[in-house]
């Protein structure tokens, strides 16, 4: 059995044509009906005062959306100030004692590259 039997047989299941025969036999392909009722975006009528007042609606939600961006901003560096801070070891430093500092000098680097 070629592809062409396999084929023929799945279409049967789905649409099948009297005496035998399914739609490839005689040449058609099933074609789905158009849903008639939706329409498209790219018909739809168009209102200027319709548009409009969406769009001045839009502009009222602008400080909405940017207080609701801040806040999830706000959440994210807390979250990221969490996960970071849980890796300090706190020691309380007094007056007087001994700290040791860190000099991190600028390393100078050997290669073709350097001046």
């Amino acid at each position: 059995m070629g592809r062409g039997a396999a084929t023929c047989a799945l279409d049967e299941q789905l649409t099948k044509l009297p005496l035998g025969r399914c739609h490839t036999d005689i040449g058609t392909d099933v074609m789905l009906p158009i849903e008639m009722e939706l329409s498209s975006y790219r018909i739809q009528p168009f209102h200027p005062d319709e548009n409009q007042i969406k769009l001045t609606h839009d502009l009222h939600l602008i400080e909405e959306r940017r207080e609701y961006a801040l806040m999830l901003l706000v959440a994210s560096k807390e979250r990221i100030a969490r996960y970071l801070n849980v890796k300090v070891r706190n020691r309380p430093i007094w007056e007087g004692e001994w700290v040791l500092r860190r000099n991190f000098k600028k390393i100078q680097s050997h290669g073709n590259f350097t001046p």
